[in-house]
């Protein structure tokens, strides 16, 4: 199955990102983070609609609203 890889953020709250636009993504899956050469892991904690919020387990300083990927 190939990898969904989403661009851009929506939010970031404290150790929570939220990303928008979000399908065949599932509860408690654990998603990779990167940014800038920075991995980090997270996993899906809520699934709304189509708004995912995922906490990252590194936690989330220094991540950019427009420019971190999640796969």
């Amino acid at each position: 199955m190939p990898v969904k890889e989403y661009i851009g953020l929506s939010k970031v709250n404290g150790p929570l990102i939220f990303i928008e636009k979000v399908k065949n993504i599932s509860y408690n899956e654990v998603v990779e983070i990167n940014y800038k050469g920075s991995r980090r892991f997270g996993q899906v904690v809520t699934i709304n609609d189509d708004v995912a919020i995922i906490q990252v387990f590194q936690g989330t300083e220094g991540l950019s609203i427009d420019a971190t990927s999640i796969k």
